[in-house]
């Protein structure tokens, strides 16, 4: 599958957030997510300083990080830490996994459908 990747300007230092999940702040800056649950843009796949570009895995499979265990096949949505946790009820959907985790910092694969429904 074709993973389709947008660029948008980092709008703080994100050079420790490789492959872990952004948002656009009301700038349309990539910033990192914070919230549990939220609303994702996409998988941040290099890592910018501030004000330098963001390219950002928005639909297809990317690598992401992982927050904790998780098995092919989850559904799964965003930690405070901006990394894939398993999605639990009423937080937001962000993809599916194609590859295990079996604990938080592990690297997985995951298949975005991005389309910001609840679990």
């Amino acid at each position: 599958m074709t993973t389709f990747n947008v660029t948008r300007v980092a709008g703080v230092d994100l050079s420790s957030a490789q492959y872990h999940c952004v948002k656009q702040n009301t700038s349309g800056a990539a910033v990192l997510c914070n919230t549990a649950g939220e609303s994702v843009f996409g998988i941040l796949l290099n890592d910018p300083l501030n004000n330098q570009s963001a390219a950002i895995a928005v639909t297809g499979v990317a690598k992401v990080v992982a927050g904790g265990a998780i098995a092919i096949g989850n559904l799964l949505s965003v930690n405070a830490q901006g990394r894939l946790i398993v999605a639990t009820a009423g937080k937001k959907i962000i993809g599916e996994a194609m590859s295990s985790a079996t604990d938080d910092g592990q690297m997985l694969s995951v298949l975005l459908r991005n389309g910001a429904a609840s679990a």
